[in-house]
């Protein structure tokens, strides 16, 4: 069975599993790291949320509107896990982002991600907006994962990590890409992603930060 992404994150998750993947620091320098075990279990219970409520599967088009935050690591592993036809720009009947992006949107399914530092629930919401960190929630920790080509999503960052070791620290600042989250699945680095706005030298310093993407 081949699901590229989904597989990269278990191995790193099996290698080192304390190991920092994603740090994110903001403009008020509120500091929130994922380890290897935190991000595939958050991947599992986004992914089993999008597969048993939502009916995601291979081809599904959704709407990843999330903000530059820790949060996009989560929501588009567990998205290209299972093979859903991703954008970025709203449009699809279902649609990821935070309760700004969402604003307007005229998805049918509307999950709202919380930007706090640790991803605490947001409390009621009108419908159809949907809190998606309380609805992960109560998903299940384990995954079964399906056969998925997502192959070239890791080959897109795959080259700007070729000569990164272990230990090696990506600094990202502002909105870099969103495939700059996958970075820390196809090398042994971890990725530091700072808010736009940020004293970003003094966040890279800090960190310990040995390359800038």
């Amino acid at each position: 069975m081949t699901n590229a992404v989904f597989d990269a994150l278990v191995s790193r998750a099996r290698a080192r599993a304390s190991d920092p993947v994603v740090t994110y620091v903001d403009t008020a320098k509120q500091r929130t790291e994922l380890s290897a075990v935190t991000l595939l279990n958050a991947v599992a219970k986004s992914a089993n949320l999008l597969r048993e409520e939502y009916d995601v599967e291979v081809g599904t088009p959704i709407s990843l509107t999330i903000p530059w935050h820790w949060q996009r690591a989560p929501w588009l592993i567990a998205c290209l896990t299972l093979g859903a036809d991703i954008s970025f720009t709203t449009g699809a009947p279902c649609e990821i982002g935070s309760l700004e992006s969402l604003r307007g949107s005229s998805a049918r399914d509307q999950l709202a991600v919380s930007l706090h530092p640790f991803g605490l629930p947001l409390g009621d919401l009108e419908e159809p907006l949907v809190d998606a960190a309380a609805a992960a929630r109560l998903q299940p920790d384990a995954f079964f994962e399906e056969e998925v080509d997502n192959r070239q999503w890791l080959q897109a960052v795959a080259d700007r990590g070729a000569t990164l070791v272990l230990g090696d620290r990506i600094l990202a600042v502002g909105d870099c890409g969103w495939e700059i989250v996958l970075g820390p699945l196809t090398c042994p680095a971890s990725l530091v992603m700072v808010e736009a706005g940020a004293d970003a030298d003094q966040i890279g310093f800090d960190e310990g930060t040995t390359v800038t993407w």
